[in-house]
């Protein structure tokens, strides 16, 4: 059965631009997936109702009303529902909190939440926050334990285009500049662009060959801003709605932008970007990417006018933008999309999985070990930042995609492949093993799914400690546990580990308390010399 997705999104003349186009990038790549996707738009003026109808998806229209009025907004939200059954809610919309998501939520089997801010309580099952800088904590205090977060530009919602044009070998150079794009925001309701044509056009840069610039057709200054290009000196090219903006940005030295949207999509080719903060909810992405190296920012409405001026006449050199390049597309490589859409998927496909999950513990099978796949780290990202799951790890912090990735690079560079513990194919915890001083002994870490039902761990166990005493020459097992995690130390000494008067001394302080488990080759066979050749059979 298809996934029925609904986007509660608004645009204006002056705000919600980008966030149409970021759910519409979502909605494209579940549509792919098989999902039906619609959207539910309040009629501001300068609204994008029609561009979301032309890219093939349904738009329910609801009337505007005013930004205090959240219960006549969640009713008319519910109303344009309906009574059709809907697997995802999602809200992008800084004048909704938890209060209008707890009326909803009785209308949807789950409910996700596009933010920015963090500043408002959450009462979701999901929520996704691009923007580079933020952290997970920022969110705790704001949403209930059990919701699920997705923070950072590696789940930058991007269309496909941007990660397919990244691909290509840019054109584009740096020394000197000679293409100069400007982009600040669909509709730029503050007229930033006619004062940034001005400056290009005072600093007379001999280099610059031509100026791009990109609007909405629903921007209000844009015949302004067509006369000025008219009457320039300089050879601007406007550019209206553009429908493959990627392949535009693809041929472009530098770029003037807002900090927004459009800053992700420029990182993720690459193109080095001058950023103006032009509304207040930009700041802290822009001072972000600022720090990160990877766009420069040059402040608010009130500054950026001489800053902008002094870097065009004493431009810094190529290797400065060539750097700012090469960290741009490291930190946003375009996949959000896909890695959003199969987190979503996951999520509603549970009640699904916890058939299956009952069938797998009713076998008869013990289990086995897999190594882990590539298209299996989205379910583990998943597994390992549960709250159920993170309360009993050593490094118990929320991990971000990309120390996520750089693990597994890590482990498939060193040859020792992770695994994935499954019953009848069916995925139920995560087993891994490190090497330690000793040549003849092993560490072990794992968890078990966090929706695995009781008695998989004791079945996950057996199968890790008889893969690696089968498959190796390891004479000892080792685990480290918490001193507060009595189920795992219970857990160890069930399995026949013995508590270890010691552990090896560790740099890390985090480490000095954990209290050591080991279990010998000779003490499991002894111990399980009748019980435990089926699992060495099955695993053959």
């Amino acid at each position: 059965m298809s996934l029925r997705v609904v986007f509660r999104v608004d645009a204006s003349i002056h705000t919600g631009q980008g966030h149409v186009m970021r759910c519409l990038a979502l909605a494209e790549q579940l549509r792919q997936r098989g999902a039906l996707c619609r959207f539910i738009s309040a009629a501001h003026p300068g609204n994008l109702i029609s561009t979301v109808r032309n890219q093939g998806f349904a738009v329910e229209e609801i009337a505007p009303l005013d930004k205090s009025d959240w219960i006549g907004d969640a009713k008319a939200t519910a109303a344009a529902l309906g009574t059709e059954p809907t697997d995802w809610l999602v809200a992008d919309h800084y004048g909704l909190d938890y209060q209008w998501e707890a009326l909803l939520k009785k209308h949807t089997t789950h409910l996700m939440v596009i933010d920015d801010l963090a500043d408002r309580c959450h009462d979701c099952d999901l929520l996704l926050d691009q923007n580079p800088g933020r952290l997970a904590e920022d969110y705790h205090r704001l949403i209930n334990p059990h919701s699920q977060l997705l923070i950072g530009p590696e789940f930058a919602l991007l269309r496909d285009e941007f990660a397919e044009q990244r691909k290509q070998p840019n054109p584009a150079g740096f020394d000197p500049v000679k293409k100069i794009l400007i982009s600040l925001g669909g509709t730029d309701p503050n007229n930033v662009t006619t004062h940034v044509l001005s400056v290009l056009e005072s600093a007379r840069i001999q280099s610059v060959a031509q100026i791009t610039v990109i609007l909405s057709s629903k921007a209000p200054w844009l015949e302004a801003v067509r006369e000025q290009a008219r009457q320039s000196s300089l050879l601007i090219e406007v550019i209206i709605n553009p429908e493959h903006m990627s392949e535009i940005l693809s041929g472009i030295d530098l770029a003037i932008g807002a900090a927004g949207v459009s800053a992700l999509e420029r990182c993720c080719i690459g193109l080095p970007s001058l950023l103006i903060i032009t509304a207040e909810n930009q700041r802290p992405g822009a001072l972000a990417l600022h720090a990160l190296g990877v766009a420069h920012c040059l402040g608010d409405l009130d500054e950026y006018e001489n800053r902008l001026r002094h870097l065009l006449q004493e431009p810094p050199p190529a290797a400065y933008w060539e750097t700012i390049s090469a960290r741009a597309k490291e930190l946003v490589d375009g996949e959000g999309c896909s890695r959003v859409a199969h987190i979503m998927s996951q999520i509603a496909a549970q009640p699904l999985r916890r058939s299956f999950i009952a069938a797998a513990v009713s076998s008869s099978t013990p289990g086995q070990l897999r190594s882990v796949l590539s298209g299996d780290l989205p379910m583990i990202f998943a597994w390992r930042n549960h709250p159920d799951v993170r309360r009993f790890m050593r490094h118990s912090s929320t991990l971000n995609w990309h120390e996520h990735l750089a693990w597994f690079k890590r482990r498939q560079i060193a040859g020792n492949s992770p695994f994935i513990f499954e019953i009848d194919r069916v995925p139920l915890g995560f087993v891994q093993f490190d090497k330690t001083d000793s040549e003849d002994c092993i560490e072990w870490g794992f968890y078990v799914a966090p929706d695995a039902p009781k008695g998989i761990g004791q079945r996950l166990g057996k199968a890790a400690i008889s893969h690696i005493f089968k498959s190796t020459s390891i004479h000892r097992i080792i685990g480290r546990v918490l001193p507060g995690n009595l189920r795992s130390q219970r857990f160890h000494e069930r399995l026949g580990f013995h508590r270890m008067p010691h552990l090896a001394r560790s740099e890390s302080k985090s480490d000095a308390a954990l209290i050591g488990f080991s279990l010998s080759r000779s003490d499991w066979s002894t111990a399980n010399a009748g019980s435990h050749g089926e699992f060495y059979e099955y695993l053959r």
